[in-house]
Formats: C-alpha cells, sequence, structure tokens
C-alpha cells in the first residue's frame, strides 16, 4: 500500500551522515539511544535520549554518531498529505511554524511518542487500513503539537556554539549567498590561508566549504521561487552566475529542474 508518510526506526553502528542534506519534505526524528550531532544550516545541536528534532522542508542538515549504537525513529510527510488532513480550527503544521527545531523531552513523552511512531510505521491490512494509516499520522502530530506547544513558553533549545571564526564564517556564507564565496574571497576576507580555512571547516560541519556553499544556495534559490521569483532571477540572486550551471546543479541536487519545481508550488 503506497503511503503519503514514511516513518522507520533505525538503528546505525558507526554513522555518519557523509554529506548534508535536505529534502521537501517535512521530518521529526526522534532519538531512541546513544548520542549524536546534528549540524543544521550553522548550528550544532546534540542528540540524546529523548532529543526531538522538527525539520521544515529544504532545511540544510547532517548527523553524525558519537556512541555506537545511534537509534532513531523519523517520519517524514509532505505538506500536501499534512494540509488534506488539516481543518480550519486544526493546523498539523503548526509545530513548525516557530524557529526552534530542538526539544529535550522526559522520558514519559519519550516512551509515548516511540509507541506512537510504532503505530505509523505498523504495515496495516485489509478494510479500513488506510483510516488507520491516517488517524495514526495525526495521532502522532497532535500529541508532538502538545509537547512543542508546552515547551516552546521555556528556554531556547540547547546547541553546541560554534565558536571563532567557523561561527563567523558560516554567518557571513549565509548573509553573502549572492557574493563571490570562492575559497580565494573567503581566505582573504577571514585572513586565513585556504587549506587552514578547509580543514577547520572540514572539522567543524564534517564537510567541504564549497559543499555548504552550494547547498545553500539551491536552499536560497528555492525560497525565492516560493515568493515568486523568475527562474533566471532566483539563480542570479542566490549566487549562481551562469544560468545553465544553475538549473544543472538544481537538478542534480533535487531531481527535478527549477522550472519544473517552480511549476508545481502553488
Amino acid at each position: 500500500m503506497a503511503l503519503d508518510y514514511m516513518a522507520f526506526r533505525r538503528t546505525s553502528q558507526g554513522w555518519n551522515m557523509e554529506r548534508s542534506h535536505f529534502h521537501d519534505q517535512y521530518e521529526l526524528l526522534l532519538t531512541l539511544s546513544g548520542k549524536a550531532e546534528m549540524f543544521v544550516t550553522n548550528r550544532c545541536y546534540p542528540l540524546q535520549r529523548g532529543t526531538l528534532m522538527l525539520f521544515s522542508p529544504v532545511i540544510l542538515h547532517r548527523s553524525v554518531a558519537q556512541t555506537h549504537p545511534y537509534e532513531r525513529c523519523v517520519m517524514r510527510f509532505s505538506r500536501q498529505y499534512a494540509d488534506s488532513l488539516s481543518t480550519d480550527t486544526t493546523d498539523l503544521l503548526r509545530i513548525f511554524s516557530g524557529h526552534r527545531v530542538r526539544f529535550q523531552l522526559s522520558e514519559n513523552q519519550t516512551v509515548l511518542l516511540s509507541r506512537l511512531y510504532d503505530d505509523c510505521i505498523n504495515e496495516y491490512r485489509g478494510f479500513g487500513s488506510d483510516w488507520k494509516h491516517r488517524m495514526a499520522f495525526v495521532n502522532l502530530l497532535l500529541h508532538v503539537d502538545q509537547i512543542v506547544g508546552q515547551m516552546s513558553a521555556t528556554s531556547e533549545e540547547p546547541h553546541a556554539q560554534m565558536q571563532g571564526t567557523i561561527a563567523a564564517i558560516l554567518n557571513y556564507i549565509q548573509d553573502h549567498l549572492s557574493d563571490d564565496l570562492s575559497l580565494d574571497a573567503l581566505a582573504t576576507h577571514f585572513y586565513i590561508s585556504k587549506p587552514h580555512l578547509c580543514r577547520l571547516f572540514k572539522e567543524h560541519t564534517g564537510f567541504p566549504p564549497g559543499e555548504y556553499i552550494i547547498q545553500s544556495r539551491i536552499l536560497y534559490a528555492k525560497t525565492l521561487l516560493q515568493e515568486g521569483c523568475s527562474v533566471q532571477k532566483a539563480g542570479m540572486k542566490s549566487g549562481f552566475h551562469s544560468y545553465p550551471h544553475f538549473i544543472r546543479t538544481f537538478r542534480q541536487l533535487t531531481g527535478i529542474s527549477p522550472g519544473k519545481y517552480k511549476s508545481t508550488l502553488p
């Protein structure tokens, strides 16, 4: 049976996501055991049992396990699916409306959400199976909404603060995506050598600066397209000064051309 959402449990030994990634779906990730770090755009968050991460579409993120095994529950779903089950008084996407992405749950909350994930993962058969899947999905999101609502009024989630030069570099990149962000330009701006820049970036984020910049530019281009920009203007404003290069890179990272992506937007 084809589902409009994907839910699964996964346990990894020596987990190290090879590269940062993003997708067009919403994602809920609940850590069940082990310790890891989640790099999100320009912050690094600790993951441990009971850590719930909420990702809106096209948020750049990458996880690295610190202990083994690393066990988590994951759910991904589209805006269209959540909207189809929302009502005038119940917006199932409300949990993603804030800026906070990390929530540390109590043991009771962790056990409850783990069980609700299992309900979503369960392969229902026969009469009413479609509604059982839908009800499991809605039930999970309603409980997450209740938890998030209670915790959002408390202090901001903890994160491992990027220190010194690397924090400045990450913030500079996000603020200057349309500018020259070559290694030469960055090294000159921050008065460091290119080898040291690459080594520092890799050490703190887990991937090369060029990959981070390209991914961030594509994310920004998608945002511009969502705001109504033309494909050509979105490419230029996100730092792609070669139109063919923008088209090619967009397709490589998203699976479709920017024009096709724009045509699917509401």
